[in-house]
């Protein structure tokens, strides 16, 4: 396979100080004729369309003897050579500091290359063999950790485009922590490579691992077995400092995850579940992949219906395997699915949308706009809507029989779409619920939980497991208030439809003086305000808007918010019910 001809890239940090680098990509054995070049506006493991190309600059492009060529920019990601002799070769700077794993950054301390952010492609090139030359910054202590296959120290190489677009690339003098993991006859090594703070805590790195190892071998049971990672090895590229962005970019072998706090700031908890999200899109995201999505369109936004399924019930899993796993203890789970069930019960977007309609307009909100928008009212995260689904599928199953669950659906899914790397579609999920128990089941669960969600279907399902469904019995105002620097309580997002503050009239924006005459200057005094009131009071609301101060009435309504809790006393089949669903406490 690599005995074909490669394009062959090089890049070098000589200029790193200033969040740069320079590329040198040599296309050989090209056909007569115009040659397109573009910059990916997308990347693999992410939901967002971006223009990398704004970072590009100084394109240069040269025959093999170094002679210019008449190359062009025809587009924002694009140039084109008319003309050429069998080889062109391209050279160019790229400015990066951004770490979230989308983008590339380059600094001293941190060196992240995400492949679409970076290097510049020939479409009709996409199935030849690539090369890569890394310089090292040695001088600086730096090692070099990808998945990407290693052909002799510093040259990497991919079997082709896609490939090497998947296999990020963390430069810097940090923690490396490893161990191999055997199941099924099968063993892979199972690294962690992690850029904490300034003191590069080791005992922090092994303990994180010893978390993630005790999670990834509870969902291997929800498969059956490990996905066949490239070089028999996977690796966590983990940065907790204060430059980086919250995310999780999840490739085939590998996945980048970063967050601004350091590891002991997060919490190997909270760090544990970020890397268990990703470890389960190893199936779930980079294996069994809606068919729109193959290939990859390294330009085109497509706009895809299945998002709630591999990101929201890798969400769901994420916590459950935590669980599982003795993490975090069943108290824990139910308060963090508290949390996640009343963002998608409450929220005012299932009036105007459903579950795909939604999945298909994550792209127009993934990215904060520099406009007003009321995304909150209007779009529920698949994250989390699917999370509810998957959870509400899950103990469905269970509840209608012992011997089904989520777990064995997706491993009957992996083996139809995962190991046969056969794209799916949202009527093939809806195909294999109804292969997997009946018609008459799918049927009942899509009208139930799926075109419409309530409280009191998920009230009857969390019965069915012992938990219990708590209201909070606190008068409810329904607006979302954060005291701003001048310690004035501002209204921070746009109110929900139908709720007491919005009735009343209250908006974003708006800036609450008083209670019935009582002023606060903290959350917990205007929480206490509002607390000592009766559900169905009308209170007098004062509140500056745009300089001028206002009155209004408002009745307070009871809380729509439930608490998640252990019940106390369970009989014998929701003991067994809820063992097989989170697990044995620990």
């Amino acid at each position: 396979m690599f005995g074909q001809v490669s394009n062959r890239y090089a890049i070098t940090f000589d200029n790193v100080h200033h969040h740069e680098a320079k590329v040198a990509v040599q296309f050989p054995n090209l056909q007569p004729g115009k040659v397109t070049f573009k910059i990916a506006r997308k990347s693999l493991g992410s939901s967002i369309t971006d223009d990398f190309a704004r970072n590009i600059f100084n394109v240069r492009f040269t025959n093999e003897e170094g002679d210019p060529l008449n190359g062009k920019r025809v587009g924002l990601n694009e140039w084109e050579v008319q003309r050429h002799q069998g080889e062109i070769r391209v050279n160019y700077s790229i400015f990066g500091d951004t770490s979230n794993g989308v983008h590339s950054q380059f600094s001293e301390e941190q060196t992240i290359i995400n492949g679409p952010a970076t290097f510049m492609y020939v479409p009709q090139l996409a199935t030849r063999p690539v090369e890569l030359y890394v310089k090292n910054r040695t001088d600086l202590n730096w090692e070099i950790n990808t998945e990407l296959t290693i052909k002799e120290d510093p040259i990497y190489m991919a079997s082709n485009l896609e490939e090497f677009m998947d296999s990020p690339i963390l430069l810097g003098n940090f923690n490396i922590v490893s161990r191999t993991i055997e199941s099924n006859g099968k063993k892979f090594e199972l690294k962690l490579v992690v850029n904490n703070d300034v003191n590069q805590d080791t005992n922090l790195a092994r303990d994180l691992l010893e978390n993630i190892t005790k999670v990834v071998l509870e969902q291997e049971k929800v498969f059956g077995n490990f996905p066949n990672f490239k070089n028999n090895s996977y690796t966590f590229l983990a940065s907790f400092r204060p430059y980086c962005d919250e995310s999780i970019v999840a490739h085939s072998n590998s996945s980048f995850v970063s967050h601004p706090e350091s590891l002991s700031q997060l919490g190997l908890v909270n760090a544990t579940r970020m890397l268990s999200e990703a470890f389960f899109k190893s199936w779930n995201q980079c294996r069994m992949v809606p068919i729109a999505l193959k290939p990859f369109d390294f330009q085109n936004p497509t706009y895809i219906k299945e998002s709630w399924f591999k990101e929201g019930f890798s969400n769901y899993y994420a916590l459950l395997s935590l669980c599982r796993a003795g993490i975090i203890s069943h108290d824990k789970f139910l308060e963090e699915t508290s949390f996640i069930v009343n963002t998608v019960v409450t929220s005012s977007s299932l009036k105007y949308q459903d579950y795909n309609t939604m999945s298909q307009m994550s792209d127009l909100y993934a990215i904060p706009s520099m406009y007003a928008s009321n995304t909150s009212n209007v779009f529920i995260p698949y994250r989390d809507y699917g999370f509810v689904i998957a959870m509400a599928l899950d103990i469905t199953l269970r509840s209608e029989d012992s011997f089904l669950n989520l777990d064995d659906f997706m491993s009957l899914f992996w083996s139809k779409y995962g190991k046969t790397a056969i794209g799916y579609s949202v009527e093939n999920i809806d195909a294999t619920l109804r292969e997997y128990v009946d018609d008459d089941f799918s049927k009942d669960f899509y009208e139930k939980y799926m075109n419409k969600l309530n409280y009191d279907d998920l009230e009857e399902l969390f019965e069915s497991v012992g938990v219990e469904v708590s209201p909070v019995q606190l008068p409810y105002l329904g607006a979302s208030i954060l005291f701003n620097s001048n310690d004035l309580a501002q209204i921070k997002e746009y109110t929900i439809p139908d709720t007491p503050a919005y009735i009343g009239g209250l908006e974003k924006g708006d800036i609450l003086v008083s209670i019935n005459n009582r002023s606060f200057s903290n959350l917990a005094q205007l929480s206490n305000a509002i607390a000592q009131q009766k559900i169905g009071e009308k209170i007098t609301v004062k509140y500056m808007r745009n300089g001028e101060e206002k009155n209004t009435q408002i009745e307070l309504t009871e809380n729509p918010n439930i608490i998640l809790t252990n019940r106390l006393k369970i009989d014998a089949k929701e003991a067994d019910l809820k063992r097989g669903w989170i697990g044995e406490e620990q």
